[in-house]
């Protein structure tokens, strides 16, 4: 038995000794950036979008899986002009390694920096964004949209500086989120988040922004499309006007 539990231990501490190995020795091995065209090909496949890499990936191992982007741009889908309809100046994603020996996944914050989304509505009412909101999924993956996320646990969702632009060509409507700051806490399936953000509303009819401080609560449902905010604070300013708003609970589908 004693030399049993000696083996057991030396099998484990050799183990060890090569994660430790691999962990040191792989980034210098292994350059991500020779994998460029691929990730591109495997998100056309997905999204049927072409993405630019303009900037170098960087590799992590150990304790962390992860992957450092550059600056990087998703294209809009045809008859929606040349302009990017995302662009990502640097993203940040790490997922543990040794939970995911396990079949876990276990995500550190996601950093996003600099994240500009252009969403848009031509004139017969077509979206920019229709053609990701299923994927390619098969019929029987989109009955469950939360089935993928069961096993997922984020230690949060960090966005730097971002801005979001909404521009209706139907209604000749144009407006904006800038200076958008984001942070939430851990993000567990089936579990409520609570969140943070500060931005400015523009609108092309206001003579100047709206300032936006916010906090609340997200409890979120993929399988029925139900939203629910909880803990709601929010406080605006317009020039000298402020007005803050209290909201126990607001509900969404």
């Amino acid at each position: 038995m004693k030399r049993l539990i000696k083996s057991i231990f030396w099998l484990f501490g050799v183990i060890v000794v090569l994660v430790l190995g691999l962990a040191i020795l792989l980034p210098q091995f292994v350059d991500p950036n020779d994998y460029k065209q691929e990730i591109a090909e495997v998100v056309k496949k997905q999204t049927g979008r072409d993405v630019t890499i303009v900037g170098d990936l960087k590799l992590s191992v150990f304790p962390w899986l992860g992957i450092e982007t550059g600056e990087l741009m998703l294209a809009n889908p045809p008859g929606f002009g040349d302009e990017p309809m995302l662009t990502v100046k640097r993203v940040d994603i790490k997922a543990k390694l040794l939970p995911l020996l396990r079949q876990e996944l276990q995500v550190d914050t996601v950093i996003l920096e600099h994240p500009d989304v252009h969403l848009m509505i031509d004139p017969e009412g077509r979206t920019n964004w229709d053609d990701l909101a299923g994927g390619t999924a098969e019929p029987a993956e989109k009955e469950k949209p939360g089935a993928a996320l069961a096993a997922l646990a984020v230690q949060g969702v960090e966005i730097k500086n971002g801005r979001i632009r909404w521009e209706d060509r139907q209604a000749d409507s144009i407006c904006s989120i800038t200076a958008l700051d984001l942070n939430t806490g851990r993000i567990l399936a089936g579990k409520p988040v609570k969140a943070s953000a500060k931005f400015e509303f523009t609108d092309r009819n206001l003579p100047q922004p709206v300032s936006v401080d916010l906090d609340l609560t997200v409890a979120l449902n993929l399988d029925i499309g139900h939203i629910a905010l909880h803990d709601v604070v929010v406080i605006t300013a317009y020039g000298d006007v402020k007005v803050s708003l209290n909201a126990a609970d607001l509900m969404s589908g």
